[in-house]
C-alpha cells in the first residue's frame, strides 16, 4: 500500500469516526451505535447499535446511501434498512416508511465531510 492510500485510508477513519460520534450524540437515551462501516462503493452502511436496556445489540444495513441537499437542509437517504431484527424490519420499511433523515444542523459539518466520500 503506498503512503498515499495509507492516507487516504486515515482521513477516511478520521470523518467516519467523527460522523459515529455525532450520531451516538443524537442516539443518548436510545442506545449507542459500537460499530458503523461504509462501503462506498456499494453506496452501504453497516452499523452495530445496543438499544438502551436491550442486551444484545442489533446489526443493520443501511443500502443505496446517499447525501442530499435541498434549499438550506441536508439529508440522508437510502432505499431500505434491514437489520437483524425482523420486526424493526417491518417497522422501519413497511409501517412508517422511513427512506430519510434530516440531518441537524450542529451534524452538518461531518455530515459534508462524508459527502467528499461518497
Amino acid at each position: 500500500m503506498s503512503l498515499i492510500d495509507k492516507l487516504i485510508d486515515k482521513k477516511n477513519e478520521f470523518v467516519f469516526e467523527k460522523v459515529k460520534n455525532s450520531l451516538n450524540e443524537e442516539l443518548v437515551g436510545v442506545g449507542e451505535i459500537s460499530e458503523l462501516r461504509f462501503q462506498i462503493k456499494e453506496k452501504r452502511v453497516i452499523l452495530t447499535i445496543t438499544l438502551d436496556g436491550e442486551i444484545n445489540p442489533i446489526q443493520a444495513t443501511v443500502n443505496d446511501f446517499h447525501i442530499k441537499y435541498e434549499r438550506e437542509d441536508l439529508f440522508l437517504t437510502f432505499s431500505k434498512i434491514t437489520t437483524s431484527r425482523s420486526w424493526l424490519n417491518t417497522l422501519i420499511n413497511d409501517k412508517l416508511k422511513i427512506q430519510r433523515i434530516p440531518v441537524p444542523e450542529e451534524h452538518a459539518d461531518e455530515v459534508k465531510l462524508l459527502a467528499l466520500l461518497i
